[in-house]
């Protein structure tokens, strides 16, 4: 009785971690959010799904003899290539369920993702429920394992989304897969060698790093962004309580700018715009495809936007920004420039010959 209590617990846990994970990767979707339901629906049929022709591609195997997977030999040439290709055949049964979905690189990022969330979830439990320490081997697969497998895959999804709404491309998708599954292997030789736990951690933000690339890449390429001058143009403001003007004091209600959690004012004294410190975090995600450190990576390519005299000073100088009261201010045609200079960034940091791959 105990033991089935338990094992009905570890499946609980696993769907909450799931929701929670599911909200983490919808935050990404910047430009167009796809709908919840259908990120979850996602998860668990694609995470059903893959399991399944994963177990019949290993029953294939071991008719082949080949029945001791846990070395290097099985993670390269078994392991890393079954678990993908079973993936990526999700992906493309799904895609009945998702193709109204697909308007940008960022859906198939996502909706790859959460296939690949789904796989993790439902092995952590199959793991865990034979473990003489459910709980803890749970906690450290969600920790580890679950990271990885999205960022084993995340790149097929946009081998995926260009091959089927760009034009026909086997190179890419042949390229993704190859590589999804060359890393899923490393991944899983380091971890049978008995690798010391940080050592594994490490990998794992590693790996967390380049989800985040193929993330920024996404919604920098993606045909539905808006620069900040393009939203400031087409959006219309209302008035709300002002927040105060670094540049000129001016404390009067103003024209207000909102977007999901994007609040922005114009100064009508000075013609600077003002926002809130938490505020500029989700303008550098929205504007500048930066889901990295919004600190670092504003100090780092604000002064790099254009070559007018002062630029870094729109978010380093203390005229500009106050920690203590939480708020900035800029200049609309400076933030405009900081943000377009993140997003070219955001971009060239998907390795070249990754991009070329995708776009050939």
């Amino acid at each position: 009785m105990l033991e089935v209590l338990t094992n009905e617990l570890l499946i609980l846990a696993s769907f909450v971690a799931g929701i929670f994970i599911v909200y983490w990767l919808r935050t990404f979707d910047v430009h167009e959010k796809e709908p919840f339901s259908k990120l979850a629906l996602v998860t668990l049929i694609g995470g059903v799904i893959s399991i399944v022709f994963s177990l019949i591609l290993y029953e294939y195997f071991d008719l082949l003899g080949v029945e001791d997977i846990e070395n290097a030999f099985g993670a390269m040439f078994v392991i890393g290539p079954v678990e993908e290709g079973a993936k990526l055949i999700t992906m493309f049964l799904l895609m009945f369920l998702i193709r109204k979905e697909m308007h940008e690189p960022a859906d198939g990022a996502i909706y790859m993702a959460c296939i690949a969330l789904g796989f993790s979830l439902i092995e952590n439990v199959f793991y865990s429920i034979n473990s003489e320490i459910p709980w803890i081997l749970m906690a450290v697969r969600l920790l580890t394992a679950t990271p990885m497998h999205i960022g084993f895959s995340v790149i097929m999804g946009l081998a995926v989304y260009f091959h089927l709404f760009h034009q026909p491309n086997w190179k890419a998708l042949v390229g993704s897969y190859i590589f999804a599954s060359v890393m899923h292997g490393v991944y899983d030789v380091v971890a049978f060698s008995g690798a010391a736990f940080i050592f594994i951690l490490a990998f794992v933000w590693v790996t967390r790093h380049w989800i985040l690339t193929i993330l920024g890449y996404s919604a920098a390429t993606s045909p539905l962004r808006k620069s900040l001058k393009e939203f400031v143009d087409s959006h219309k403001p209302s008035k709300h309580t002002g927040i105060e003007c670094l540049k000129c004091g001016d404390t009067d209600d103003k024209a207000t700018y909102r977007y999901e959690k994007i609040t922005f004012q114009k100064c009508e004294t000075c013609d600077h715009f003002v926002t809130t410190k938490a505020s500029l975090y989700f303008m550098s995600r929205q504007f500048g495809s930066n889901f990295k450190s919004t600190k670092e990576s504003l100090k780092t390519y604000a002064y790099r936007a254009g070559q007018k005299e002062g630029n870094s000073a729109t978010i380093r100088d203390a005229d500009f920004i106050s920690h203590k009261k939480k708020i900035a201010c800029f200049d609309l045609d400076t933030m405009d420039d900081t943000f377009e200079a993140l997003s070219r960034q955001a971009e060239k940091s998907l390795p070249r010959f990754i991009r070329s791959v995708l776009h050939n």
